[in-house]
């Protein structure tokens, strides 16, 4: 908050009103994580109930109950307190650890601390009655202590968290059906060109029902988990084939899409290429991407504006969302690339809908007046007529009705305007084998077609011819140049080669983007990640006259020079720039019982899922890096609990099921390792050596300390990155 002493009204009135919208953020932020405290903590009570519950039934005194850890911790001089707070009830101290990393209910004759085992277990001697003995095998015991409980209940005792965490994931994601979980279908608002799922056939408003492991279709398929079972099928097995069920105009189809991770940035992540779908509404946010030449136009568009339809022609609407789906209006605009067309929109003024018609221009193409030629294609559609006319991976687009090409990144856009006027003849050339001889021409020819244009990935990207069916890349070696632009004019060179580029946005434009959720990279090697065509693509949501530095090699010399983007006179690209808001429905049970299926149906996903990627973990085809810990959990949480009530309690399930999985692994100081120990004394008919169990308690505290250590490290750098 910034504080005016002085000035007249008008002067510090609109600073204390910036200063309450920043309070309103901050309180936004604040709330959110109260609720993550609140949520994380009752995860942790509940476990540590469920002891507690157990416990008291079989008779034994608990001495403590604790959220958290009330360990002492000192810096330097200064100590701080133990507990954030704490009272006496009855025989049990309740109270709030100061280390929020779990919590413990202290049975008597029971310690995890290593340290105190011994002398614990000489406590329950010294106070037994005499005579008193529980089992033969057993000294006697205390008959309120846990050692001194039989076998049987002792493992109900140490189950009892776990059942708990499992019957409380239910209810939390029943309770979150109940109200209503709004998600993003999977229905498919875009295919990446020349990815997996464009070569298969995928296309826009495919819905997806069923994906890799799962075992029968569901309609209510969530797009993230649909880009999840994608990953984990991936990671199982990184060449397997990805079975995908989805339904296209009313038919069930099946395909078997072999996923890619050049678009993971090294993670080795795999994806299909496909991204969700948005409906034709203008995003609450922002109306236009960054630097649109919509934005530039003053284009009469709202947050809220429904889109209806194009040149007096209504779009049909969804009726599972009741929404016009984005990608019919997108195909709208990309049949009209070249020309203005007239947009219905539909407002909401004081409570009543208006509509009115906006006019909305071509958008001009970007350069910096760089042309780079087409690489050999890269990728061929199924069922295209590139594939029935015999083009293979690696043939080279040579001509375009006869015309040499020369400029890759232009050739979708010339092929849309020729063949919206007539039939198109593509040539290809296919390298001889034989050397010194010409290569193989081989034409294709394209019937007159409505423009359409394919999704260019921000990673690896590539082009499309989408009505051939072919993609390619962009060579790095710059084959022609703009006489006219500051490229030209500065003396760059067909046959230069492209190194690196580096942009220089004004702190407006970076403040214009950071509003938008993104950024203007700084700084970007040309190579397998950022390609020609990524570097023509960010282009087009650059301002017009900002400079760019280009690094090139000539001759074994590396140079640099400032060039300028600028709008191309009479080209057009095919995206208007306008910012749609996603698809969403609402997933809600129609009662109590049907709210607790699914609660039951979603805790049993979230348990596989955990032990699925536990399995990989230990067999090495996960990175270990990909473990988070307690600071991601938090920012995971923070996030979910900003998207509302439903999603955060679909966040505890997990985090219940995750703690469930956990906790039962069998690693002395868990409930696991506890687990193990009764059933070598049951098996044994006496309890394995305290000196034993010591040792390995120990062992398994120290692993587990070094593991929360590494993972909050792990946290911190992989955030920073």
């Amino acid at each position: 908050m910034e504080f005016v002493l002085g000035g007249d009204f008008p002067t510090w009135i609109p600073v204390l009103m910036e200063s309450s919208n920043a309070l309103n953020a901050v309180a936004g932020k604040l709330w959110n994580f109260g609720q993550v405290a609140l949520g994380l903590g009752f995860v942790i009570f509940v476990h540590e109930l469920g002891h507690f519950l157990a416990a008291k039934f079989f008779g034994v005194k608990c001495e403590k109950f604790y959220v958290g850890f009330d360990v002492p911790i000192s810096i330097g001089p200064i100590k701080l307190p133990r507990t954030l707070g704490k009272f006496q009830w009855g025989e049990t101290e309740y109270g709030i650890g100061i280390v929020p990393l779990g919590g413990y209910v202290k049975m008597l004759g029971q310690d995890d601390d290593p340290r105190n085992a011994q002398a614990e277990a000489e406590r329950i001697r010294t106070g037994a009655s005499e005579g008193t003995v529980v089992e033969p095998s057993r000294p006697a015991l205390d008959p309120r202590s846990y050692p001194a409980k039989p076998v049987y209940a002792r493992m109900i005792i140490i189950s009892a968290g776990v059942i708990m965490n499992l019957l409380f994931a239910v209810i939390f994601a029943g309770v979150a059906f109940m109200y209503g979980v709004p998600y993003s279908p999977s229905v498919l608002g875009s295919v990446v060109g020349g990815d997996p799922g464009w070569q298969e056939g995928l296309k826009q408003g495919d819905h997806v029902i069923q994906i890799g492991r799962m075992t029968k279709p569901d309609e209510n398929l969530h797009f993230r988990e649909l880009i999840g079972l994608v990953a984990t099928s991936g990671l199982n097995d990184p060449k397997a084939l990805v079975p995908v069920k989805l339904e296209r105009d009313g038919e069930v189809k099946e395909f078997a899409v072999q996923g890619t991770a050049k678009h993971s940035r090294g993670s080795g992540i795999i994806q299909l290429g496909i991204g969700p779908a948005t409906i034709a509404k203008v995003d609450s946010e922002a109306p236009f991407a960054p630097f649109s030449f919509l934005s530039k136009a003053k284009v009469d568009l709202q947050p809220g504006d429904r889109l209806l339809g194009i040149n007096g022609e209504k779009l049909p609407v969804d009726p599972t969302t009741n929404e016009i789906p984005g990608y019919l209006l997108t195909r709208e605009f990309q049949k009209r690339f070249r020309e203005s067309v007239e947009l219905a929109v539909e407002r909401q003024v004081n409570g009543q809908a208006k509509t009115h018609v906006v006019t909305l221009p071509p958008t001009p193409l970007k350069s910096v007046g760089l042309g780079f030629r087409p690489t050999p294609v890269t990728a061929i559609a199924k069922g295209s007529i590139a594939e029935k006319g015999g083009v293979q991976v690696g043939d080279r687009i040579a001509a375009i009705d006869g015309e040499a090409v020369s400029d890759g990144w232009a050739l979708p856009l010339k092929l849309a305007q020729l063949g919206k006027e007539k039939n198109v003849v593509v040539s290809f050339d296919r390298p001889n084998p034989e050397s010194g001889k010409e290569p193989t021409r081989i034409d294709i020819t394209v019937e007159k077609f409505e423009p359409s244009f394919d999704s260019i990935a921000e990673v690896a990207g590539q082009l499309t011819l989408k009505s051939v069916g072919v993609a390619f890349g962009l060579e790095t070696e710059i084959s022609s140049i703009d006489p006219q632009s500051a490229a030209g004019q500065a003396g760059l060179k067909a046959g230069d080669q492209l190194l690196k580029i580096q942009f220089s946005p004004t702190d407006e434009i970076k403040e214009q983007f950071l509003k938008f959720g993104s950024k203007v990279p700084d700084s970007v090697i040309v190579d397998e990640s950022f390609t020609p065509v990524n570097f023509c693509e960010v282009l087009q949501h650059l301002p017009d006259q900002m400079k760019v530095r280009v690094y090139y090699k000539r001759d074994d010399m590396v140079k640099e020079q400032d060039v300028v983007i600028y709008e191309v006179p009479d080209q057009s690209w095919y995206t208007r720039g306008i910012s749609m808001s996603p698809m969403m429905r609402n997933h809600r049970a129609k009662d109590f019982g049907s709210a607790l299926v699914l609660g039951y149906g979603e805790t049993k996903r979230r348990l596989w899922d955990v032990v699925d990627f536990l399995r990989m973990l230990v067999t090495g085809k996960v990175p270990i890096q990909f473990l988070g810990g307690p600071v991601r959990i938090v920012q995971a949480a923070s996030s979910q609990a900003a998207e509302g009530v439903p999603a955060f309690l679909l966040f505890l399930t997990l985090l219940s099921a995750n703690l469930a999985v956990i906790n039962f692994l069998p690693i002395p100081a868990l409930d696991g390792g506890h687990m193990m120990f009764l059933a070598a004394e049951a098996v044994r008919g006496k309890p394995v050596d305290e000196n034993w169990q010591i040792r390995l308690t120990m062992a398994g505290v120290l692993g587990l300390l070094c593991l929360m250590a590494f993972v909050i490290i792990n946290d911190i750098v992989q955030i920073i990155r």
